[in-house]
């Protein structure tokens, strides 16, 4: 099973394709999260050696951009052709006209 075919089962995740960052917080009564869903590096003993690094990275570089620029837009990004997956090549993928998603910092 794909990391995107788990991430947007709608049993775990109610209304998936929704940005939703507090279905990630621990549940009052002290329930956990969802973190034991996030697949994204897999889990047990064949997960990725690099998760740490990765998300430290990610953390750093999410910090600067928004410390340092306070004003962003999208630029010529549509959400059928940049965002939602079309392929499965072994990874998902959106349409092949995607040039991703661009974001002029101001």
């Amino acid at each position: 099973m794909t990391a995107f075919i788990m991430h947007h089962n709608e049993r775990i995740f109610p209304d998936s394709w929704s940005f939703v960052p507090e279905r990630w917080a621990e549940r009052d009564g002290g329930m956990q999260g969802l973190e034991r869903y996030m697949v994204s590096f897999s889990k047990g003993s064949r997960q990725c050696v690099g998760l740490s690094l990765a998300k430290a990275e990610i953390s750093i570089t999410l910090a600067t951009l928004f410390h340092r620029y306070r004003d962003m837009e999208l630029f010529d990004t549509s959400f059928e052709r940049d965002v939602r997956l079309t392929n499965d090549m072994f990874l998902p993928q959106p349409s092949k006209e995607s040039r991703g998603i661009r974001v002029v910092f101001k």
